[in-house]
């Protein structure tokens, strides 16, 4: 190859990784707000994500968890879907696939599992679960006494 030849070759490289560069740097992309989680401190605490901010409909991945913790309480407990309310969601980082529930005996993956944890209300109870994201795999935790003052806000799910 020629010296010319040479030159060109180096010069088409370098446009090119000009570029993938420019391209890397796009102010579209949606990686360049992201929020990075924490990482856990230990295994057995769930690292909290955030709620979703007031006003911002929920994700469909919220939607189908909500829809999940629901339907399992009203068979549970045999309460009927339209008296069930959510109290709050919130969005969490498992430490591992129990969803911080873990049954004794029991083994899990130790892998991070992003999820949520959500409280329902019905019947002057609170009710804790905690889910995978899409609300596939949950676990009921417990209930707790709802504040006396408590009224159910309209749902948007």
């Amino acid at each position: 190859m020629t010296a010319q030849r040479y030159a060109r070759i180096a010069a088409v490289a370098g446009i090119a990784t000009t570029l993938g560069v420019l391209a890397a740097c796009d102010s579209t992309s949606n990686d360049a707000t992201a929020t990075p989680t924490p990482p856990t401190e230990s295994l057995g605490t769930p690292t909290a994500v955030g709620a979703r901010p007031g006003g911002q409909l929920p994700t469909m991945e919220l939607f189908k968890a909500t829809q999940a913790v629901t339907a399992d309480l009203a068979q549970q407990k045999g309460i009927v879907q339209s008296d069930i309310s959510v109290f709050s969601t919130e969005r969490v980082e498992w430490p591992d696939t129990s969803l911080g529930n873990p049954e004794p005996g029991k083994v899990y993956a130790q892998m991070v599992t992003s999820g949520w944890r959500i409280y329902l209300a019905a019947k002057g109870q609170k009710y804790e679960y905690h889910t995978n994201l899409d609300g596939s795999s949950l676990t009921f935790v417990g209930t707790s006494a709802l504040p006396a003052n408590y009224t159910p806000a309209p749902q948007n799910y």
